[in-house]
Parts: C-alpha cells; sequence; structure tokens
C-alpha cells in the first residue's frame, strides 16, 4: 500500500498542510485545540507516520543513538544494552545496536555504517586501541561518542567504566587473605583496556602481598570468541601443577573453570578457590554451589545511566572538559 502523506491528512482534515505540520511538530504557531483535533483524527485514520529523515533534515537531530558492544553473548552486555534502550527512551531517543564481535575489522566497518546513519551520538564499547582514526573521524564530523566499560587511548571522548583495577585488586586479595599463593588470572582479551586493567589490579595485589608475579599464572582465552578457557586451564596446569587460586576476569569464565575442575576431580573451593566474574547479577549458578563463588558484579545500570546523561550533554552542546567516570563494583563474598 501506498504510504499516506502529510498533504492527504491535510485534505481529509480540511486543513493546510503547514497546519498539519504545526500539529506534527508542535509548533512554531499555535493550532486550535478543535483544529488539532481535526488533523489528529485523520492521522490515525490513514495511518500517516512522519518521515524521521524529513524531521531530521529540518531539526538536524535524528533522535537516534549509535550502540556498539563486542557481544550479545555474554551476560553483562545483555543487561547493559537493555538499561540504556531505557534510559534513551525516557529521552525520547531509539536505538541502533550492532555488535562488533570483537574483531576489529568488524568493528571498523560498524563504525562506517553508523555515521552514514546521521546518528546524533555513539555508545560505544571499543575493542582495543586499533580504529583509533575511524573514531576521531566520527567525532571531528560533529558526532558525539562516550566510551562505555572500556577506552581507547588516545581518542578525546567521555568515558563510564567499572573500576576495573580496585575491583581486581580486592578480588585477589580476597584469595590471597584466603590463604591463596599460587593464583591464577585468566584474561578474556590481550588488548581491551578493561582486561588490561583487571590484570593490573591483580598485579598489584600480588606485589602488595609480597607474592611474586609471574607472567605464567596470566591466561588469556577470548570467550566465546573460539578461544578455549578449559584448554587453557588444563594446558597451565599440567605444565605448572594445580593453583591454589585463580581469578576469572569475565563472567563467562567462571562456569567453565568449575566444571574443568571439577572434571579433574578438584574441588572448589575446597582444594582450589575461584573468584571474579564481573557480572551484572547474581549468577543463577552459583546458587546452585555448595558454597557460593565470591563475585564482583558491575553496576550496569548507573554506568548506563551516566553515559547516556553525558551523550545527552554533548549532544545538546555542552562543550565543558572531557569527563571519565569510574563507577565502583560490588564484592559479594
Amino acid at each position: 500500500m501506498k504510504r499516506p502523506t502529510r498533504r492527504e491528512v491535510a485534505k481529509l482534515a480540511g486543513v493546510s498542510v503547514a497546519t498539519v505540520s504545526y500539529v506534527v511538530n508542535n509548533g512554531p504557531r499555535p493550532v486550535s485545540e478543535e483544529t488539532r483535533e481535526r488533523v489528529l483524527t485523520a492521522i490515525e485514520e490513514l495511518g500517516y507516520k512522519p518521515s524521521a529523515i524529513a524531521r531530521s533534515l529540518k531539526t538536524g537531530n535524528t533522535q537516534t543513538v549509535g550502540v556498539i558492544v563486542p557481544s550479545l553473548v555474554a551476560g553483562f552486555f545483555g543487561y547493559l544494552v537493555t538499561e540504556l534502550e531505557v534510559q534513551l527512551a525516557e529521552r525520547g531517543y531509539s536505538l541502533i545496536l550492532a555488535s562488533s564481535s570483537e574483531d576489529c575489522e568488524r568493528e571498523k566497518n560498524l563504525l562506517n555504517v553508523l555515521a552514514d546513519r546521521s546518528i546524533d551520538g555513539l555508545l560505544y564499547v571499543p575493542i582495543s586501541a586499533e580504529n583509533c582514526d575511524d573514531v576521531k573521524q566520527l567525532i571531528e564530523s560533529g558526532i558525539p561518542v562516550v566510551f562505555i566499560d572500556r577506552y581507547k587511548p588516545g581518542v578525546q571522548a567521555d568515558a563510564v567504566m567499572t573500576d576495573n583495577v580496585k575491583a581486581a585488586k580486592r578480588a585477589t586479595n580476597h584469595l590471597i587473605q584466603s590463604g591463596c599463593q599460587r593464583i591464577v588470572c585468566i584474561s578474556f582479551h590481550h588488548q581491551a583496556s578493561s582486561a588490561l586493567e583487571r590484570i593490573d589490579g591483580y598485579r598489584q595485589a600480588l606485589q602488595d602481598n609480597d607474592l611474586p608475579i609471574d607472567q605464567k599464572m596470566i591466561l588469556h582465552a577470548m570467550w566465546p570468541f573460539g578461544e578455549s578457557v578449559e584448554d587453557a586451564l588444563l594446558a597451565h596446569i599440567e605444565s605448572h601443577g594445580i593453583p591454589d587460586g585463580i581469578f576469572c576476569t569475565v563472567e563467562g569464565h567462571l562456569g567453565i573453570v568449575i566444571k574443568a575442575l571439577r572434571e579433574l576431580g578438584i574441588r572448589v573451593p575446597n582444594q582450589v578457590q575461584v573468584t571474579g566474574g564481573f557480572t551484572a547479577s547474581t549468577s543463577p549458578w552459583n546458587e546452585l554451589m555448595d558454597i557460593p563463588i565470591p563475585i564482583v558484579r558491575q553496576n550496569y545500570q548507573l554506568i548506563a545511566q551516566r553515559a547516556v546523561e553525558l551523550l545527552m550533554d554533548r549532544i545538546n552542546g555542552d562543550d565543558l572538559p572531557l569527563h571519565t567516570e569510574l563507577i565502583e563494583a560490588e564484592y559479594i563474598e
């Protein structure tokens, strides 16, 4: 069916096309209540929907924000995107969502695609330090960017992130205070800023407690992107023996690690203590444990709220100095 036009709405309501525009755009000229009702009735009868493209040409605003996350499989990002959508909707904005799948080439393509979609701003969980020039070009074109959870070094943009160093240090200290001396850290990425910060917190805890920092105790497994957490852990145990503590830097590692240890006949937490996670909520499987695993829980709601607030400020012309905000995570023992 042919899409109804503004002219057809005007004809049915018995008003001018300009009057229809005043009703749809709530101005700039006043319209009597009786005329407004006639126009709204005609709009409903015809099923007329104003063109977002035409409106954006007039206002310079599409009421649309781009959102790029590394994954929709990892639990934290699912919670985060849901809250971002809620926060944006409260402000009259919709979102265009895309996943980079921790692939730098895909990320580059997504940045270019979203730039062409005339978005008003971008909420963005970057992969690594790559594609910085593409993000800079986006910002220079007038599209504000707010980094969430991670950042790109050298790119001048606002950022809202978990205080990863503090959270990782606290989790590792918990293992040390529980008697662990040989603690494995399993990182989810080689380059992501949040992964590097969590490794840094782990190292700081070891150093503060006069424990050796051994690079062989830091494993990498990009779950769920093809690298096996179980294989990395089993290879380490075969070469270096069983650790007495394991710090997981992402939620997806926890269940896999516990399952791998159980299959080896290793009891958790009696023989090996496990912590970490950086979850968005208390993991359901944790409730099935005889002794719940201490976890790091990120405040995804506050992260989303502050990121959207910062982006709205930039969209509305705020030219205050760039702002980086660290949100404290909760450690649940």
